[in-house]
């Protein structure tokens, strides 16, 4: 991706204006626009990979990646991260990837890292592939603890564990609600060729990942999560939590998408037929 390709993205599909001015002025703020745009316009969504056959699964690439992103189609953690990062680099950002474990699997969750965005040595956690929102960049040059941070329908921040290590950890907007921890990563970075294997795993291998066994797609229109999960329609209310409309038949199941994820309708019709249901986890990755 170029730079010119780059900018036609931000403003075209983010819908973000005087992109070239604010690269020159601020690239913080752009940076931040870029993150908060892509929640809402770019779906997380695994649609595409049920609508293949099983075995025929497998790692998107490059080319893939960004004519699915730059579709608005959207995709999976790497499919999303891998384009922020490749978006950000022809925006002259410095960026990279690290691997991270989410739910301690290993390896099965890529993420991106950008430094030196307003001061030599800052460094932040740029996040668009889940089904959680960090509508901001997040900076990880703390000591021990982040703030909290309140966004949609949960709470999260991030600690370190080790001098090389920091986790993740987030609660939902309910009564009674707990800290869990969401993911961790080691700060060594990564070259993509590195992360083959662990991610042609997430492609391929149900164990790694629930995205074989559960339709997901998850996006977040004006700060507020639009999710269908399985046959249940996810809508954030103005109380930040969570309501559920069961979707009772494939009819009502594509209604849903056609309204609220109009370019995956003929993905969810492919995904449908390959689709064994199963009991349905939480909302996720």
């Amino acid at each position: 991706m170029d730079e010119k390709e780059a900018v036609s993205f931000v403003k075209e599909v983010l819908s973000i204006s005087d992109v070239e001015r604010k690269l020159s002025e601020n690239k913080y703020e752009l940076l931040c626009e870029i993150v908060k745009e892509f929640h809402e316009k770019i779906p997380f969504q695994n649609y595409s990979l049920i609508a293949v056959p099983s075995a025929e699964r497998s790692q998107p690439t490059i080319d893939e990646i960004i004519r699915e992103v730059r579709s608005g189609r959207g995709g999976l953690c790497y499919s999303l991260n891998v384009f922020m990062k490749l978006l950000l680099e022809a925006l002259d950002y410095t960026v990279h990837h690290v691997l991270s474990a989410v739910s301690n699997l290993p390896d099965n969750h890529l993420i991106t890292i950008a430094s030196n965005v307003r001061d030599h040595g800052d460094k932040y956690l740029i996040e668009v592939g889940t089904g959680f929102p960090t509508f901001k960049p997040i900076p990880i040059d703390f000591d021990q603890e982040s703030p909290v941070y309140d966004e949609s329908f949960i709470k999260y921040k991030l600690k370190w564990v080790s001098k090389n290590r920091l986790e993740r950890e987030m609660m939902f907007q309910v009564p009674g609600s707990e800290w869990k921890l969401f993911y961790s990563w080691e700060t060594a970075r990564k070259k993509l060729e590195e992360m083959d294997a662990a991610m042609t795993s997430v492609y391929t291998d149900p164990k790694i990942t629930p995205f074989h066994t559960s339709l997901r797609a998850v996006r977040f229109v004006h700060g507020k999560a639009v999710c269908i999960r399985d046959m249940t329609l996810l809508m954030e209310d103005n109380s930040h939590i969570l309501q559920e409309k069961k979707l009772s038949t494939e009819l009502e199941f594509l209604d849903a998408v056609g309204e609220h994820f109009p370019l995956l309708v003929e993905a969810a019709k492919k995904a449908l037929k390959n689709w064994t249901p199963s009991k349905e986890p939480e909302i996720g990755v």
